[in-house]
């Protein structure tokens, strides 16, 4: 019995943090066409709709408003330190809400802007906030997982 539950509690560690990385795998980089190579099909797909520029001397302004709406938006994507403990409390559970729920922009940051400024500056925040949410419920998984090996290595007067 002691060495099932030190087996037990061994695989469900390994397991926790098996499932920690298969969650948290990153989707792939972006080129500046906003899309990438499907590594396993081989076909070209964009992650993000990109409003054409009307007329060449558009370009420029249409190219500032991505730059201005990227930065801007990574620099604002600043979270709260809920999500450790939504991966500490629920595991993989909370890893998998880190990543589903959709982080809502902050209206403020949107007012007189151009549209192509609102539409990069709405996906690149989302997207940080994403990345972060997902880190930080890892974190707390991964420190659940060290809490539960510290307190079984504790109990069974190994520590």
């Amino acid at each position: 019995m002691r060495h099932f539950r030190l087996y037990f509690m061994l695989g469900t560690l390994i397991l926790s943090l098996f499932i920690c990385g298969i969650v948290s795998a990153d989707p792939g980089e972006v080129d500046q066409n906003e899309g990438h190579y499907n590594q396993q099909t081989g076909e070209y797909h964009y992650h993000r709709q990109v409003p054409p520029p009307t007329e060449y001397g558009d370009l420029a302004i249409h190219a500032q408003a991505i730059s201005d709406a990227k930065i801007h938006a990574v620099t604002d994507a600043k979270t709260d330190n809920i999500w450790y403990g939504a991966g500490f409390l629920f595991g993989v559970f909370g890893i998998g809400a880190a990543y589903v729920v959709t982080p809502s922009v902050p209206p403020i940051r949107l007012l007189g802007k151009t549209p192509e400024y609102v539409v990069f500056y709405t996906d690149a925040y989302q997207e940080a906030m994403k990345t972060e949410r997902v880190e930080q419920a890892t974190t707390g998984c991964i420190i659940w997982g060290g809490v539960v090996a510290g307190y079984y290595l504790y109990t069974t007067g190994r520590l």
